[in-house]
């Protein structure tokens, strides 16, 4: 019996041992299996993220121009100063008057007739011809034009003036700069002393004048 005990007790210890054996081996082989899946996925999921900005740090960094976003965003582009920020030769004051033999006045206007409900509109071109840039005085006080019948003065500009008295801009060779002057189509007198009769029907001649230069006359008629 004693033996026979015995090998009931050593069949059974065997089998519990095999057991918990391969219970510690499934364990094991899950937990491995586990720790693999885990790892595949924080690679797949974690692994593309720095290739995204690495890629960025390339196109912001690298040799490659940015791109309009990037460029209108940067502080240089938002700071970066514009051709008008150099102050101009007038405002340095380096630049003088236009030699008085140098400046051409011309008159022109957009019609040769008006209508007496119309009002004559003229342009004077004003050219420098000096090698070098100069200031010149536009105002109304120095450029007018007159408008006559034959050798009658019938209006001038500078009888009552408007606009500003003085203007001085800067001429440049050969580039008109361009001062309108119209005519409310009535009789003036020095001193502007008020509404004055209105032209009659007929030709008239007009010239622009800066006391020095004259323009070339410009024939129009009402009426």
């Amino acid at each position: 019996m004693g033996m026979t005990t015995f090998r009931h007790e050593g069949s059974e210890q065997p089998a519990s041992a095999t057991y918990w054996r391969r219970r510690f081996v499934a364990l094991l082989v899950g937990l491995t299996v586990l720790a693999l899946v885990t790892w595949a996925l924080s690679g797949a999921l974690g692994g593309s993220a720095p290739a995204v900005n690495t890629a960025g740090t390339r196109s912001l960094h690298g040799g490659g121009a940015p791109s309009p976003a990037s460029a209108a965003g940067s502080p240089a582009a938002s700071h970066s100063p514009g051709p008008s920020s150099s102050p101009s030769p007038a405002t340095a004051g380096a630049l003088r008057p236009c030699p008085s033999g140098d400046v051409v006045l011309s008159l022109f206007s957009s019609q040769a007739s008006y209508s007496l409900r119309q009002s004559p509109e003229f342009e004077v071109d004003v050219v420098s011809t000096a090698a070098s840039t100069c200031t010149f005085d536009i105002g109304a006080r120095h450029v007018w034009l007159k408008v006559m019948t034959g050798s009658v003065l019938v209006w001038s500009s500078a009888d009552c003036a408007e606009g500003q008295a003085s203007l001085v801009t800067e001429l440049h060779r050969g580039v008109p700069t361009v001062v309108p002057i119209g005519w409310d189509g009535q009789i003036s007198g020095p001193g502007c002393p008020g509404p004055g009769a209105t032209a009659a029907r007929g030709s008239y001649t007009a010239v622009a004048s800066d006391g020095p230069h004259t323009s070339n006359p410009l024939s129009f008629r009402i009426g």
